[in-house]
């Protein structure tokens, strides 16, 4: 298989979790929700270099998908990776995207596999929302920055779920 190690990155509502569970289940990879092994209860945040450990031991596994943005760690997962894939679609389907997300997860009793216990989405988060719409302005060029000090690896960036579901039957399985 030509990809063992594969980054997914984009704004929140882009379909990082669903693409990755995707790919995971066409390439029997283990997927890891960064946000699941950031997070801690009631959405704290972890100490730096406690987050920067975990983010070692999960690149230096054999194959892994890993989701999530978290630019401090970029590096340490770029260093291990083969493909980086950026969900990039429109700001609106993200918005839209966060708004079914709360209201599956609150009315639907269904929970998130990409969130660890003890946080819960029961109201849409204006700070995400304000954030997922201006992740290609102010987020995404510093990802990018930092994706072109490696270009040993190949990246992909779809504008649409379609193309980017398309790439995985049509390319990734050969």
């Amino acid at each position: 298989m030509k990809y063992q190690r594969i980054l997914i990155i984009g704004p929140s509502g882009a379909g990082k979790t669903t693409y990755s569970e995707y790919i995971s289940n066409k390439l029997h990879i283990d997927v890891i929700h960064l946000d699941h092994h950031y997070w801690l209860p009631n959405w704290t945040m972890p100490d730096l270099d406690d987050w920067k450990n975990k983010i070692i031991e999960f690149a230096s596994k054999p194959s892994w998908i890993i989701e999530g943005n978290y630019y401090k760690t970029l590096d340490e997962r770029l260093k291990r990776a083969d493909l980086v894939i950026c969900l990039h679609p429109s700001r609106i389907k993200c918005v839209l995207s966060i708004i079914e997300r709360v209201y599956k997860t609150k009315h639907h009793k269904i929970e998130r596999s990409d969130l660890p216990f003890g946080c819960t989405e029961n109201k849409v988060d204006m700070n995400l929302v304000k954030w997922s719409f201006n992740y290609y302005k102010l987020y995404n060029p510093i990802l990018q920055n930092i994706i072109k000090d490696y270009p040993n690896i190949d990246v992909k960036i779809f504008k649409s779920r379609r193309l980017a579901y398309k790439f995985i039957d049509k390319e990734l399985l050969k």
